[in-house]
């Protein structure tokens, strides 16, 4: 949930970059979870919108081409409609009902909910349902406004979840020498996308493996679009397929025997190729697939070690930056949940 009012610029941006770094972060987590992720903008009535809902999806490269869509604007008098974007995320989105999930909304703004509109649920109300339903909600107070304060430390006590401050402008992001390697790694691996099924599901998926610099674009300068798209080509390395149309993983999983699958579903390339030819030209992406998993899996350990001394150098340990607040939350709730994680 994002308050994406004229203040909010700074923390916008910020999400932007960190989204695959705390996917990541959650990746890690054994056991291995799948990983779906929704979106609630909001601002207030008057203006553009007062809520714009994205459902949860297992598809990050379109949950990060939606928040890249997010941008500041309006608000500028106080309260916005917290309320009714609080009841959104709970109410509105495909939540599982298996108890074993983890559920967890972040509440992310700098300015308090209006209370005088009769319409709204008020926020209480919903806090209790969501921790009926297993939702914890998370809040994270941007700036420095006392209200809010309140407020959002009271969402967090009556959802079970937990509260934070953080700068108001965002945080940076940490450029490191292995970035650029790691992003073209990336590049690497999806150019070992072979697509299968139906002609639009093979073109979606085409399109989702575009370079991972399209992906970086809205992240700014050449160093911080570099973090980015590696963050993007580590989590792609960690995924067991890189889309559900993808062959060379489903015919490693053993979810499909090649020489079954009807031509009118292959690319024009391997519809030219015979049986032999289509078994070799899989295997060979498969291959290179894995040496390039191997090398980015090396650097990402060099990466996240120079992250982590980076970090201990930072005024306060980076205590207050977006993303580690995030997933200083998502560890100890993960626990809860029985996940656990490597260092």
């Amino acid at each position: 949930m994002l308050d994406t009012t004229g203040s909010m610029g700074g923390l916008i941006e910020t999400a932007k970059r960190k989204i695959w770094a705390i996917a990541n972060e959650l990746a890690r987590a054994k056991p291995a979870p799948e990983i779906r992720v929704g979106l609630v903008a909001f601002r207030d009535r008057g203006d553009e919108y007062v809520t714009m809902v994205h459902d949860l999806d297992p598809d990050l490269d379109r949950v990060y081409t939606r928040l890249c869509g997010f941008q500041a604007g309006g608000g500028g008098d106080g309260p916005e409609s917290v309320n009714q974007a609080l009841r959104d995320a709970v109410t509105r989105l495909s939540w599982t009902r298996d108890a074993k999930a983890m559920k967890v909304v972040f509440l992310v703004g700098d300015a308090p909910p209006h209370m005088d509109y009769d319409q709204d649920v008020p926020y209480a109300r919903t806090c209790e349902e969501a921790a009926r339903a297993g939702i914890v909600v998370n809040t994270l107070r941007c700036g420095a406004d006392p209200s809010t304060e309140r407020v959002w430390a009271e969402i967090a006590r009556l959802s079970e979840g937990a509260y934070a401050s953080i700068p108001q402008e965002g945080s940076d992001t940490v450029a490191t020498s292995f970035d650029g390697r790691i992003a073209e790694l990336g590049r690497g691996l999806a150019g070992t996308l072979v697509t299968f099924g139906e002609g639009r599901e093979r073109a979606e998926a085409a399109r989702k493996m575009e370079d991972a610099e399209g992906f970086a674009r809205a992240a700014g300068p050449a160093p911080a679009a570099a973090a980015v798209a590696a963050d993007r080509a580590v989590l792609l390395a960690k995924a067991g397929r890189l889309d559900e149309a993808d062959l060379v993983a489903a015919v490693a999983e053993g979810r499909v025997v090649l020489r079954e699958v009807p031509g009118e579903k292959l690319t024009e390339e391997m519809r030219k190729m015979t049986p032999e030819e289509r078994e070799s030209f899989v295997a060979k992406k498969a291959a290179e697939r894995e040496a390039l998993r191997k090398e980015l899996g090396e650097l990402e350990g060099k990466r996240v070690s120079f992250l982590a001394d980076a970090l201990k150098k930072a005024p306060g340990g980076g205590k207050g930056a977006f993303d580690l607040e995030v997933s200083r939350m998502l560890r100890a709730q993960a626990a809860k949940k029985g996940f656990a994680f490597g260092e």
